[in-house]
């Protein structure tokens, strides 16, 4: 990992992103770049152009004020390289525009909290992230706890090509964080139980074909509702991240859509990497 971007809104979830980010910078030794995109009034056609500027200079001021404050908690953490910078323009196309220019390796935004976890996932702004993305997008909600590394990373997968390719990714940040990768799939009835294990065992064989890391475990967990068996997986404390791909959009979905879900999920305190899936890959 080279690269961490933390956009950042000052708010309480966002410096919680800025923690996660901290916490992934010490044991992969990549640089952070903490941003910020000025938020001018969307009124701007009836605002005169003197004030207009004025308004931009308040802005970009508080936010260089604000930096200073984040700056001096990385500053504290130490041994990390950072960069601050102020963005101007449309919040999406200015963070897509970095993580272009600097060939970022993965996004970390924070979420008020599993309800807007759900919609950070789903919500216009990060999944444009997530759908334009050159790198992987993490949310993470504001009620984890950073009392301990990450030893355990769990990859959903419904044997995809392009899941290769993201776990090949995911195994450069492992190594890093000296992590065990879990290839996770749930099966239900619709084949035979020979078969799902036949399944496995050729995805094992295509990711051991790539890479020759020693830490990775494969497992099948059976049920026909995937989103029960994921929520127990959860609560039982067996993963400390949660990765998926925009392949599995209605896993996603399905997940965070409905009440009782929500309230299941309310204490898995599990941060979400998202992967961007393109038929191109």
């Amino acid at each position: 990992m080279k690269t961490i971007l933390v956009p950042t809104d000052f708010s309480d979830y966002s410096e919680n992103a800025l923690n996660m980010a901290l916490l992934l910078a010490h044991s992969t030794k990549a640089k952070i770049i903490l941003c910020h995109v000025l938020q001018l009034p969307l009124a701007i056609g009836e605002i005169p152009y003197a004030l207009l500027e004025k308004e931009k200079n308040d802005l970009k001021q508080q936010a260089e004020i604000k930096l200073k404050a984040l700056s001096l908690k990385i500053d504290h953490a130490g041994g990390i390289t950072y960069e601050t910078r102020i963005l101007d323009g449309e919040v999406v196309n200015e963070i897509l525009d970095l993580i272009k220019a600097e060939k970022a390796t993965l996004v970390i935004m924070g979420t008020k909290g599993l309800r807007n976890l759900a919609e950070v996932i789903l919500g216009s702004t990060t999944e444009q992230l997530i759908l334009n993305s050159q790198c992987p997008v993490m949310a993470v909600p504001i009620d984890i706890h950073f009392n301990k590394s990450l030893k355990r990373l769990t990859y959903a997968t419904d044997y995809h090509k392009s899941d290769i390719q993201d776990l090949m990714q995911l195994i450069d940040i492992a190594s890093s964080l000296k992590a065990q990768v879990n290839v996770l799939h749930i099966s239900g009835d619709e084949i035979s139980a020979e078969q799902e294990v036949k399944m496995m065992s050729d995805f094992m064989k295509e990711v051991s074909n790539k890479s020759t890391y020693n830490n990775l475990s494969f497992q099948i967990l059976h049920g026909n509702n995937v989103i029960q068996k994921l929520q127990e997986y959860l609560r039982e404390e067996s993963t400390d991240v949660l990765i998926t791909s925009t392949h599995q959009r209605g896993l996603i979905e399905r997940l965070f859509s409905k009440s009782n879900t929500l309230s299941l999920l309310k204490n898995s305190e599990v941060p979400i990497i998202a992967f961007h899936y393109s038929a191109k890959n």
